[in-house]
């Protein structure tokens, strides 16, 4: 029994061996067509991303849900239609082992790439979980009141997380505003102080008096002082 045992693991385990490095014809063709298939899709499968990119944005959460799930909608229909046609393009060149190469089931391919999409897709992926967020908050019955409170941190598109919060009002100095109505009586103002200084002292009466001795006024002397003829008389 042991020996029986022994030889039916050994034949299985070649048999499993001699079916892994199988290379008949149809191994080489298959392998063959599989390189081809590859290397010519490469560069439509490139520049189809490349397009999906320009067109489809990244996720914004300021957008609505209806929103967001056209973009996915559109962007998983655009990448099937285009691998579609990618497909008819490849198979259309003729193949170098000679076989036309095997039909491939696009269904299965459609389950695969979303599947693919809403794990490893950064946009789809953050728009996806952004639709199931809001779906569980409306049927949880939750408001979005969050959204406009000031303490809630804000995640803008670059990833920096900004916190908004109001100030404390405290008590302090009050602070006067500078506005018209502080000008408005403002010449009266001055109009009154200046009413209110003295007028300035008249000059001194003594230092009149002394210049007007000093400066006596040139007068015509009398006849009888000795200056005419008959003065001796």
């Amino acid at each position: 029994m042991d020996k029986q045992e022994t030889v039916s693991a050994t034949t299985s385990a070649n048999t499993v061996i001699k079916h892994i490095l199988n290379f008949d014809d149809e191994t080489k063709t298959t392998l063959m067509n599989i390189s081809q298939y590859t290397a010519l899709a490469i560069i439509p499968v490139a520049m189809m991303q490349n397009i999906s990119e320009r067109v489809f944005p990244e996720y914004d959460a300021s957008k609505g849900t209806m929103e967001l799930l056209v973009e996915i909608l559109g962007q998983s229909l655009m990448t099937m239609v285009s691998l579609f046609f990618v497909h008819r393009v490849i198979t259309a060149v003729p193949t170098f082992s000679g076989t036309a190469m095997g039909d491939i089931n696009l269904f299965s391919i459609i389950v695969v790439f979303l599947v693919t999409s809403f794990m490893f897709d950064g946009k789809v992926e953050k728009k996806f979980k952004a639709i199931s967020n809001r779906m569980m908050d409306l049927w949880e019955g939750k408001s979005d009141d969050h959204k406009y409170d000031n303490s809630v941190p804000q995640t803008p598109q670059n990833g920096s997380v900004v916190s908004v919060s109001q100030p404390i009002s405290r008590g302090g100095i009050p602070t006067h505003s500078p506005s018209r109505a502080d000008h408005v009586n403002t010449p009266s103002v001055q109009t009154s102080a200046t009413q209110m200084l003295s007028p300035p002292p008249p000059p001194p009466v003594q230092n009149q008096q002394q210049e007007q001795y000093s400066n006596p006024p040139s007068e015509p002397s009398a006849y009888n002082d000795g200056g005419g003829g008959f003065a001796s008389f």
